[in-house]
């Protein structure tokens, strides 16, 4: 790729970078510079060299959790932790879509540059461990496995750079089914950086001097037998060769985890566990215990002309579910974790108990609250582990969210409150659901009349067709007041598919079983006795639950329209050659039948397209 333009996006900035040379290394890194038009438009005119490592997702989770990652050394950037220059998405080219992060043109590595932060501060240390934290969990989830690790690998080194180390280096995860190391950089060395935090300087133990010398007694003694009697001198040398001399005692070696208290000394070693059943994963290491979960049922109703009643149900018995009143700020992601005593701009508690409490909300006017679970760790450190978010306001919700993609083309259904509801907004994100009425990525607005004359909602699909898409609908009112919006409600979700659209072509053959007679027949004067359904695939793949479905008067727009005929299991192997069959029997009625093929779990439609051989589909007589 030497020589070539690379053209990444930073945020809300696009930049294009000319590849150099690519360095030396397991990684993809190459020396870049800045194109001479990308120079000349940010007026730098700077045509040093940086380095540029690229990074090929190879799952969805993968791509989400790098981008997470470009994210964190940004802010670390920002802190002056890291000089990055930026860090974000190839927006085209042979690498589209893979992560790009440009630094400056040094040796250290995130590890280092933690190693040699002596002093973190704790919010510092709970970004880097929000920051791991996903990582750790894909690794441990992924069957990763790392260098084992000991607590005699942590030894203190003196000298100039005094301080904790890694004796058998840094710790790397390797996939053994794809042979790419995914290494989450600079997870042993923070154990290192939170010791140099936690752990003075080890003290040496006093060392004792080894007897060199003997007594002033015996010496006398030696010297009088020397010039007395044989016998003498003999008795005395038995028995000074009869004494046990103790050999010089070495020091004993430091224990890193001495000064540690005992908590986070609990934490430490068990990140370093050798075995991997009983290594610590992600929950664990934020909270020396398995924590207790998010809160993601948060729901209200209204109590009232004045308030509202918001219901939960606790995440784990004695646990403490706090409810933040966030007024302009935007809604936390859910399971972000927070110190409690650095809590969110504009969050404040409101007094809660049990699994419900009510909530004042003024006639007309809105509040948005989040849902959290105060943990007490292990080290003594309290935190907030947000759930999600909800809307306090009179405006109702829409009900029966259906959403389905097809084609880069979303389509939505729902059923409108009441008459009074004359415009909503669609909502939609790739990444999470949206917090409120304008945080998507795509927004778009319909009228009701709209929705009627269309049928329903359609619009382009924001992301990829192997992403994830969160559809979420809001209806709008205009008062006196301003603008007021319906909270999410029942949000709308595309499954992650395998990647790309698959197409799977099906037919339905008539087997005409009985006197030779009967199969000669036109169709429709003689009922078969069985029916065979063969599926292709345009390449191979493991398909979700199928069923077949059929309804007399018009062909099923959904499997609910219809009876189900006969059903192809989950996990079926599906091929673009050999087709799969399947036979099955009418068993219904009499009369004319029209079948359509339709996966069980409507969010299959994200990845799957599924067309019949016939433009006007099967009938089953």
């Amino acid at each position: 790729m030497t020589g070539t333009h690379l053209r990444c996006q930073f945020g809300r900035v696009e930049i294009t970078y000319h590849l150099e040379e690519r360095l030396a290394g397991e990684r993809e890194r190459y020396a870049v510079r800045l194109a001479t038009d990308e120079a000349e438009r940010i007026d730098e005119r700077d045509l040093s060299v940086y380095n540029l490592e690229l990074y090929s997702p190879t799952t969805p989770q993968l791509r989400v959790l790098l981008l997470e990652r470009a994210e964190f050394l940004t802010r670390q950037a920002q802190h002056g932790l890291l000089r990055v220059y930026g860090a974000g998405e190839v927006l085209d080219g042979p690498r589209r879509g893979s992560i790009a992060i440009v630094t400056e043109p040094w040796k250290e590595t995130l590890a280092d540059r933690l190693e040699s932060v002596k002093a973190l501060t704790e919010p510092e240390l709970l970004d880097v461990y929000n920051a791991l934290a996903p990582a750790i969990f894909l690794l441990h989830e992924q069957k990763y496995h790392h260098t084992d690790l000991d607590a005699a690998s942590v030894v203190w080194a003196d000298g100039p750079d005094a301080g904790w180390r890694l004796s058998v280096g840094e710790p790397r995860w390797m996939d053994d089914a794809a042979g790419e190391a995914a290494d989450v950089e600079g997870f042993g060395r923070l154990i290192c950086a939170c010791l140099g935090v936690l752990a003075p300087p080890p003290q040496q133990a006093a060392r004792p001097e080894p007897p060199t010398r003997l007594t002033r007694g015996l010496e006398d003694a030696l010297k009088a037998a020397s010039d007395r009697h044989a016998s003498t001198k003999f008795v005395l040398l038995s028995f000074l060769r009869g004494l046990t001399v103790p050999p010089p005692v070495a020091p004993r070696p430091p224990d890193p985890l001495e000064a540690v208290p005992p908590a986070w000394r609990t934490i430490i070693e068990g990140c370093l566990v050798a075995d991997a059943g009983r290594r610590w994963n992600a929950a664990r290491l934020l909270f020396g215990a398995q924590p207790l979960p998010a809160v993601r049922d948060l729901r209200a109703e209204p109590a009232g002309s004045d308030a509202f009643l918001v219901h939960w149900e606790l995440p784990a018995p004695g646990g403490l579910v706090e409810l933040f009143d966030l007024v302009d700020a935007p809604f936390p992601p859910c399971g972000r974790v927070f110190s409690r005593r650095a809590l969110p701009p504009a969050g404040y508690p409101i007094e809660s108990e049990g699994s419900s409490a009510r909530v004042p909300v003024a006639a007309g006017a809105a509040r948005r609250i989040a849902a959290a679970t105060r943990v007490q760790t292990s080290g003594g450190v309290e935190l907030i582990v947000y759930g999600n978010g909800i809307a306090l306001t009179d405006v109702p919700d829409v009900s029966g969210l259906d959403v389905v993609v097809r084609h880069g083309r979303v389509y939505a259904d729902w059923t409108w409150p009441d008459s009074d509801s004359r415009l909503a907004r669609v909502v939609m994100r790739t990444d999470r659901l949206a917090a409120d009425a304008n945080d998507g990525m795509r927004q778009f607005e319909i009228t009701r009349q709209q929705f009627e004359a269309l049928g329903g909602f359609e619009g382009a699909c924001p992301g990829r067709p192997d992403e994830p898409l969160f559809v979420s609908v809001h209806v709008i009112r205009h008062t006196d007041d301003g603008v007021r919006y319906s909270p999410a409600g029942r949000p709308g979700s595309r499954w992650e598919g395998p990647g790309g659209y698959i197409r799977l072509t099906y037919e339905i053959v008539p087997i005409r079983n009985g006197p030779a007679w009967r199969r000669w027949l036109p169709p429709g004067s003689f009922a078969p006795d069985e029916y065979e359904l063969r599926l292709h695939a345009s390449e191979t793949v493991e398909s979700p639950r199928l069923r077949l479905v059929a309804a007399s008067d018009l062909p099923p727009e959904r499997p609910e329209a219809g009876i189900e005929l006969v059903a192809v299991p989950e996990g079926t192997v599906l091929e673009p050659r050999l087709p799969f069959r399947c036979r099955f029997s009418r068993r219904v009625g009499s009369g004319k039948l029209y079948a359509r093929l339709f996966p069980a779990d409507p969010r299959a439609w994200g990845w799957l397209d599924i067309v019949s051989r016939r433009i006007s589909g099967y009938t089953i007589y």
